[in-house]
């Protein structure tokens, strides 16, 4: 049997919508033991290097509102990562 780590369901996410600046600022401050940390992009694409390596990114193609890519996130770490506890950057 395997037995997670407090880390491994351990989810946090952020949503962004044009505002590169704004993550380079905040997303780069989420510590690396967080595994499971999404950043869902509502708005124009931003560089590669605007993401910090830890992150998984999912780019909307168009924008959707703040709510379903919140939404999208949550259905990231629930379903695909399997983590208990979410927390949002606001």
């Amino acid at each position: 049997m395997m037995v997670l780590g407090m880390s491994d369901s351990i989810g946090f996410g952020m949503v962004t919508y044009n505002a590169e600046h704004r993550i380079r600022q905040s997303a780069f401050t989420v510590p690396k033991w967080i595994k499971n940390f999404v950043i869902v992009n509502d708005g124009t694409p931003y560089p590669e290097d605007a993401y910090p390596p830890h992150a998984k990114v999912i780019q909307h193609k168009t924008n959707k509102s703040v709510g379903v890519a919140k939404t999208t996130a949550i259905n990231y770490l629930l379903g695909n990562k399997k983590c208990e506890h979410i927390f949002f950057n606001e």
